[in-house]
C-alpha cells in the first residue's frame, strides 16, 4: 500500500510509513495519481455544466407534465411506432 505525502510516495510496511525511491513504482503511482485527477476534474467539468441534470432526461421535467414522451421530438413514439 502507498500514498502519496508532501515529500512523495511512502510504502506501508511493518515498521509504518517509509518514503520509497524505487523509480518504476513511484512513476506509475505519479501516472494512477495524474488520471484520478483528470477524471476528477472532467466530472466537477461535466456538473458545473450541468450534463448530469434530473430534467436532461426527462427526471423534474416529466415529473411536471413537460415533454415526458422524448420520441416525438424525433418524429415517433418513445415507445416505438405502431403500424
Amino acid at each position: 500500500m502507498y500514498q502519496h505525502a508532501d515529500d512523495g510516495w511512502q510504502r506501508r510496511t511493518q515498521d509504518g510509513w517509509q518514503r520509497t525511491d524505487d523509480q518504476r513504482t513511484t512513476d506509475d503511482l505519479d501516472r494512477e495519481r495524474s488520471s484520478r485527477d483528470t477524471g476528477d476534474r472532467r466530472v466537477d467539468d461535466s456538473d458545473r455544466r450541468g450534463a448530469f441534470d434530473e430534467d436532461r432526461f426527462g427526471g423534474e421535467r416529466a415529473d411536471r407534465g413537460e415533454r415526458a414522451d422524448r420520441g416525438e421530438r424525433f418524429g415517433g413514439r418513445a415507445g416505438g411506432r405502431r403500424r
